[in-house]
């Protein structure tokens, strides 16, 4: 049923910013969907724990199209996690918006569906919109769902996150 039916497409959940990669830990962000990625693979959903830059080309094309359930995949656009690397801030959001973008590519390869359904936290939320509007994501994602995202921008400290359109 999965496999023919249009309309269910893989849920991508992304993390907000996290400051604890000062401290060498983002363990918190990372964990931000746990639950609700927990709460979709006990309904029916297939479960990727956690997707990084580093180990999203290996996906095999079309590895989630053979299983007749649809895919719920948690993901960072933190790179270097993988390897142990410490993780540098990037200067902007439009730094952040190829990794997101490779990653999206990798896991439509691996569903064989055209689109995504985004649910994200605060500035993934901002990530994800300057993706579609931005980065041709516009036709990649269904739906955009956005939680404490400042969509406005946020006072001192991260001017970089207000500018975009709505």
């Amino acid at each position: 049923e999965y496999k023919s039916r249009k309309d269910l497409y893989p849920i991508i959940f992304v993390h907000g910013h996290s400051f604890e990669i000062e401290r060498g830990d983002i363990q918190t962000s990372l964990s931000t969907f746990d639950h609700m990625s927990k709460y979709f693979s006990q309904n029916g959903y297939v479960e990727e724990s956690l997707l990084y830059p580093e180990s999203a080309e290996k996906l095999i094309k079309g590895v989630w199209a053979f299983c007749d359930k649809p895919v719920v995949i948690r993901l960072t656009y933190y790179d270097g996690l993988v390897s142990g690397k410490t993780h540098n801030y990037k200067p902007s959001i439009a730094d952040y918006s190829p990794v997101l973008k490779k990653e999206i590519e990798n896991i439509l390869q691996a569903t064989n569906k055209d689109k995504v359904i985004i649910v994200a936290h605060s500035m993934g939320g901002i990530l994800s919109r300057y993706y579609i509007l931005k980065d041709m994501g516009k036709d990649k994602v269904h739906k955009l769902i956005t939680i404490s995202s400042p969509h406005y921008g946020v006072r001192d400290g991260a001017s970089f996150l207000s500018n975009l359109p709505f």
